[in-house]
């Protein structure tokens, strides 16, 4: 489940919401979209590739300048696996802080603090005067849906990938060791991976890289939103998965 953190003062809203939040006028050189507008052409665009929102989460800056927010997918047999059916996160603003920037992966994280955590960026736009932003979103949509395949045919190489048990634990210790997570989930990953029956975690049950991977990723559960991201970015080049973060 993709996330939204916000420890810098944003607030979570709803889509109804967002029409709250006006767009200061525009100059010759500077052109802001209105929070509600970026998510309903987002949403239309996604809707005619016929790509499912299935969960949302929106955050909006104290002064109402900044927006976060994320979409779930259902699966949908074109770009994504059985149960996977992945995400995007955007963020932007209309007092020149950010650009209008897409991500997309199987999860995304997007945090107040300004850092998005995916598998690609699929759109990083100014808001200049020259923004059209219906086509803009639609080549990013054209990007999404070629990084969600890529993606997605990474994750098939890591169900393919079996793994007895010293080649876990082998794996576990190399995490560890390499610092791609501390040593405090140890236990956690060890326990997710080889009492994922007992404890009712189906992702975590296949005996490969895959279910190594969700084993992992549901450890780092526990941590705080500045460790979760250094976590998911390191994890993901680790299993080959090409997490991006700008």
């Amino acid at each position: 489940m993709s996330e939204v953190l916000t420890h810098r003062g944003s607030q979570h809203v709803t889509r109804a919401e967002l029409a709250r939040y006006e767009a200061p006028v525009g100059s010759s050189t500077h052109k802001p979209v209105p929070h509600v507008e970026l998510v309903d052409t987002l949403t239309a665009k996604l809707a005619e590739r016929a790509l499912v929102i299935e969960r949302e989460n929106f955050a909006v800056s104290p002064n109402g300048m900044q927006i976060f927010g994320v979409f779930d997918f259902a699966p949908n047999g074109h770009t994504t696996l059985p149960g996977i059916g992945g995400a995007m996160g955007f963020r932007a603003a209309n007092d020149k802080t950010l650009a209008v920037q897409i991500v997309s992966g199987a999860h995304v994280m997007v945090c107040d603090n300004l850092v998005l955590s995916g598998s690609a960026i699929v759109l990083k736009r100014r808001h200049t005067r020259a923004l059209d932003l219906a086509p803009e979103i639609n080549l990013a949509l054209d990007r999404f849906e070629e990084s969600q395949r890529v993606f997605m045919g990474s994750i098939v190489s890591l169900q393919a990938r079996e793994m007895d048990e010293d080649d876990a634990k082998v794996a576990i210790f190399d995490l560890v060791y390499k610092g791609v997570i501390g040593s405090s989930l140890f236990s956690d990953v060890s326990a997710n991976y080889f009492k994922a029956e007992m404890l009712g975690y189906e992702d975590c049950q296949p005996r490969s890289a895959w279910g190594l991977h969700n084993s992992v990723t549901r450890s780092m559960k526990a941590l705080g939103p500045a460790s979760q991201f250094r976590a998911t970015v390191a994890v993901g080049k680790y299993f080959g998965l090409g997490v991006e973060r700008n």
